[in-house]
């Protein structure tokens, strides 16, 4: 069995958050907005990470590592299961999840299905699905540029919904988050 190139395989994620970007923005249905300016900052952040991913893999190959296709096939496994955990989480929380950081009058705490064990599956997912794919560009550069400056946009974002969580949703929220990790199960 053939599997996608890196290639295919990014412009599925892209693919995958654009329509993430067009069909989960807040509508003003009771819901303030808080984002900060994270949510351009994460698109600047990825579309440069896989920018220089890409420059990394073709420009300097001797960063370049010999790819067995299990270790492909892992890498493509841990995409599909990112792509997966992110949208289940995403389909989980309903209209309740929006891509610009935003809380609504009659939202609550959730802590059942992805959000048992962690605050933030859909970022979890992201990070997953970026993992699998720098592991399939077979460049250990690719693979640094794309987890570094994306995982720290996700923190920094993280900062920002944890911050405006709490304000909005109080005690509940503040319990949850003494319950929970926010990326890894029992981890982070």
């Amino acid at each position: 069995m053939n599997l996608p190139a890196p290639d295919a395989i990014g412009l599925l994620y892209f693919l995958s958050e654009l329509g993430i970007s067009v069909l989960r923005r807040s509508r003003g249905t009771g819901a303030s907005a808080a984002d900060g300016g994270s949510l351009r900052l994460i698109w600047c952040v990825v579309t440069v990470s896989v920018a220089g991913a890409l420059m990394a893999q073709y420009l300097l190959p001797q960063a370049s590592y010999a790819l067995p296709a299990p270790a492909y096939a892992a890498g493509f496994v841990l995409f599909c299961l990112g792509l997966v955990l992110r949208w289940v989480a995403i389909v989980y929380l309903g209209r309740h999840f929006t891509v610009d950081v935003a809380v609504a009058a009659d939202q609550r705490v959730v802590t059942s299905g992805p959000y048992r064990f962690i605050r933030h599956p859909s970022y979890t997912g992201a990070l997953l699905a970026f993992l699998g794919l720098g592991i399939c560009m077979g460049n250990a550069l690719a693979l640094v540029t794309l987890l570094v400056p994306v995982s720290w946009v996700f923190l920094h974002r993280i900062r920002i919904e944890e911050g405006v969580m709490q304000r909005a949703l109080g005690a509940p929220y503040r319990d949850y988050m003494l319950r929970t990790r926010r990326l890894i199960p029992f981890v982070y």
